[in-house]
């Protein structure tokens, strides 16, 4: 018969082991877990900071509309590409003398010239653009008019359009008639703006590219008419 074993109460080897590596587990999980809390306040606090500075702008392209072309090929209407220089803040003194080296052909009265300022040149364009990059508090939009043969009776045939939630739509003559056609579907884009409310360029993100309208024909000809422009 073998002798019994005295139990000491001290665990074996392995058993100690094993409770080590649990402990040592706690220990990670515990330190993770407040890292974790830490980087959360931290970016939560950064983000906060960095909301005050900056703010996302979401917009809408408008979407090319098609012309419309006589049965002979005139065209009677189209879109064409326009530019508006307008202030995201007041201007001071110093800020409209630089802007008059930019725009030295514009109306100017006391110092000061009318903005917005319409149907910029592309000379304009380059200058203004170098100052809006040294920090003037301005900004260029660029838009769409819509426009046709400029003769009445021609014109209320072509009729006119209306901007609708970022859509230009036809509302009268051919222009309502083949608006189906004629109708882009407008695009869209993001981009943050800084403390000034100027674009951050580096941001801009097209979300949506807009899908240009069709060209319409109708089947009239201006050269019977007898309503030359």
């Amino acid at each position: 018969m073998e002798p019994e074993t005295e139990k000491t109460g001290i665990p074996d080897g392995g058993a100690r082991r094993g409770r080590l590596l649990m402990l040592l587990l706690l220990l990670w999980l515990i330190a993770a877990a407040v890292q974790a809390v830490r980087l959360g306040v931290f970016q939560r606090d950064e983000l906060r900071q960095l909301s005050g500075k900056i703010a996302l702008e979401r917009g809408v392209l408008a979407a090319p509309r098609g012309r419309l072309l006589d049965a002979d090929g005139v065209v009677l209407a189209w879109d064409e590409q326009a530019f508006v220089l307008s202030a995201v803040s007041e201007l001071s003194e110093a800020d409209y003398l630089q802007l008059q080296t930019a725009l030295p052909d514009r109306h100017w009265v006391d110092g000061r010239c009318r903005l917005p300022a319409t149907d910029l040149a592309p000379l304009e364009l380059i200058a203004l653009e170098e100052l809006i990059m040294n920090g003037l508090p301005l900004k260029i939009t660029r838009h769409t008019r819509r426009l046709s043969l400029s003769d009445p009776p021609v014109r209320q045939k072509i009729g006119a359009v209306e901007l609708v939630d970022g859509r230009r739509v036809g509302v009268s003559g051919w222009e309502a008639q083949f608006d189906a056609e004629l109708s882009g579907t407008p695009g869209s884009y993001e981009v943050f703006r800084d403390r000034r409310r100027r674009w951050m360029p580096e941001t801009w993100r097209l979300v949506a590219a807009p899908i240009p309208g069709r060209d319409v024909v109708v089947d009239w000809r201006l050269a019977e008419s007898g309503e030359l422009p």
